[in-house]
């Protein structure tokens, strides 16, 4: 896993796409991720508290700075999100919200597996594929079966992106561990 700071400003916010920023600020995403989370972080009383966002990295391209100097992009096309269960503190002892990405094809909605067929059919979305719990101060803000796109980080200087990069196979200890070669190098 990967991850970094960056500064989003109103400007990319575009549409359903985004741009991420691969400079000194945010070295993350070199290689192709897949899967990628987007959360605006909140340091309360020493405790992070960001709401995250699903989305697919869809690219890499180059924008200029107001210097003229190129700056490398990643592209991240982050679908609406549906809140799928709100957690709170009176049932589950904390504040948190769960959130459900991406739709799962027709075919791949017919063959799912029926709790979670019958979980999203509770709330009335169609099946998405990822799942994933987000801690929060306040869930009353939000209700199930909303759904929470870009837009919700349109006013936050900085987010978190975290991404699981393509598997690699095994590397061996010189390029995993970084150890020398020793005397034989």
């Amino acid at each position: 896993m990967v991850a970094s700071s960056l500064w989003l400003s109103s400007a990319i916010l575009l549409r359903m796409m985004f741009f991420i920023s691969k400079s000194k600020i945010c070295p993350c995403l070199t290689s192709s991720a897949r899967y990628v989370r987007i959360s605006n972080s909140e340091f309360i009383k020493g405790k992070c508290m960001s709401l995250t966002l699903m989305g697919r990295k869809k690219g890499m391209m180059q924008a200029f700075d107001d210097k003229g100097n190129v700056v490398v992009c990643t592209v991240i096309s982050a679908e609406p999100n549906v809140i799928s269960m709100i957690k709170n503190s009176e049932n589950s002892g904390y504040e948190a919200v769960q959130l459900a990405a991406m739709k799962l094809s027709p075919a791949k909605a017919r063959n799912a597996k029926k709790p979670r067929k019958g979980f999203f059919a509770k709330i009335n979305v169609e099946p998405r594929r990822y799942v994933k719990e987000s801690r929060l101060e306040n869930s009353a803000e939000f209700a199930v079966g909303q759904e929470v796109g870009v837009n919700y980080f349109a006013d936050c200087n900085f987010v978190d992106v975290t991404a699981v990069t393509k598997g690699k196979g095994h590397q061996g200890v010189i390029k995993r561990h970084n150890f020398s070669g020793g005397p034989a190098a």
